[in-house]
């Protein structure tokens, strides 16, 4: 059926891709705004316009000019950068379409902001402060009288400028990483708690909260700025004390939502599953790194009900609960040069089903690991449980699928 009205997706990346196949199978005119005329997502679009997703001016103009003559059923995007969220929240507010608000993009990009609404709204999370001295870091680090985390204050994506601080030695340099890749100049300084992080992915719609996931994380450590290596989902072998805390879990992320306000898109919230029960870390109006990819693996729809959600369509939305476990491996390299590809391999292994998707294309310039973007591709597994599923997937993502050329 052919739907009436244009749909914009901000951005023409691979990870903007399905977005705009979902709408155009849901028939709407899809308009795509990206800087770059060769993106994959260009020539997918019924209608393009080389506009930067972070042109905010440029991209609420060309809105106002297109439904002069086509009303506008719906505006999103995937980009994690400020400028593109708050580029839809201003068109979708100015144009009546559903979307998350200006004020919600603003807060969970500041991080010391939201960590106060917690606290004010009583959301566990660990012991916080806000810094721009060493003086004022040192001081945080012996109130805690344990290791910290410093983490940029705003604006920034994945694991940039995160470290983990066991020595007063190491809060400068720390201090000046965070900072540097702090959008505001300030780092956010977090009492390290152990314990189990979990991200919980979903969908507000109309104000009702629907989770589709609860998906445990995984990070390279603290050489790598505990940048995310892999996400599981599903069923926990012999857990039965795992599930009991479930509920607790989602609870306190139903409650974050809330807080925040999040309306009209997805959502993320990153928690520790700690001894004293859940303490929140962050949340944000995306899912968190390729957790889509995941969720379209395990057979949830998730591009048409988002597509769905933001042109006010009424959603079914699934429960969060999987009979087969899924995991997703992160692929990286550990030297930096041109990659070169050996095998570009998808199917089953026994009774696993995988898949491998690359993100980077051969001849391209890598390096190890410093955030998420550094990513060469994912390899995606369907197993028996998620012990299963991310085992089979770490062995694939370590197979000898490329080659790194020495940089000349």
């Amino acid at each position: 059926m052919k739907e009436d009205g244009l749909f914009v997706v901000v951005g023409g990346s691979k990870s903007q891709v399905p977005f705009i196949q979902a709408a155009k199978d849901m028939g709407f005119k899809t308009v795509v705004f990206d800087r770059d005329q060769a993106a994959p997502g260009t020539a997918l679009a019924d209608v393009f316009y080389p506009i930067s997703t972070h042109d905010t001016i440029g991209i609420l103009d060309r809105c106002r000019q297109m439904t002069r003559e086509q009303p506008l059923a719906g505006i999103i995007t995937s980009s994690a950068y400020t400028l593109p969220l708050k580029a839809v929240a201003q068109a979708a507010e100015m144009l009546g379409t559903k979307s998350f608000s200006v004020n919600t993009v603003e807060l969970v990009n500041d991080k010391s902001r939201m960590k106060g609404l917690f606290c004010c709204a009583g959301i566990p999370t660990p012991k916080w402060a806000k810094a721009t001295s060493d003086q004022a870091a040192t001081s945080f680090f012996r109130q805690c009288g344990s290791p910290i985390i410093i983490k940029p204050a705003s604006g920034t994506m994945g694991s940039a400028g995160v470290s983990l601080v066991t020595i007063e030695a190491e809060i400068s340099p720390a201090l000046a990483d965070a900072t540097k890749a702090s959008r505001d100049g300030t780092a956010l300084l977090e009492e390290f708690c152990p314990g189990r992080e979990f991200s919980i992915g979903g969908i507000v719609a109309d104000g009702k909260v629907n989770i589709l996931a609860l998906l445990e994380k995984h990070n390279l450590g603290r050489q790598h700025h505990f940048t995310i290596s892999g996400f599981d989902m599903g069923p926990h072998k012999a857990d039965g004390g795992f599930e009991k805390k479930v509920e607790a879990i989602l609870r306190v992320a139903r409650q974050t939502v809330t807080i925040l306000e999040i309306n009209n898109s997805f959502f993320t919230v990153d928690l520790l599953l700690t001894d004293g029960g859940p303490l929140v870390l962050e949340a944000g109006v995306l899912l968190d790194a390729k957790v889509d990819r995941l969720l379209a693996f395990s057979g949830i729809a998730v591009y048409d009900m988002i597509c769905r959600v933001a042109t006010g369509q009424s959603v079914k939305f699934p429960e969060p609960s999987f009979k087969r476990g899924y995991a997703i491996k992160f692929i990286f390299s550990d030297r930096a040069g041109k990659l070169r590809f050996c095998k570009r391999q998808e199917g089953t292994a026994s009774a696993n089903r995988y898949i491998i998707e690359w993100w980077r294309e051969e001849g391209d310039y890598i390096q190890p690991p410093v955030s998420i973007a550094d990513t060469l591709g994912w390899v995606m597994v369907e197993a028996e449980d998620v012990g299963s599923a991310y085992e089979t997937a770490s062995k694939i993502a370590s197979q000898e699928h490329f080659e790194i050329e020495d940089d000349q």
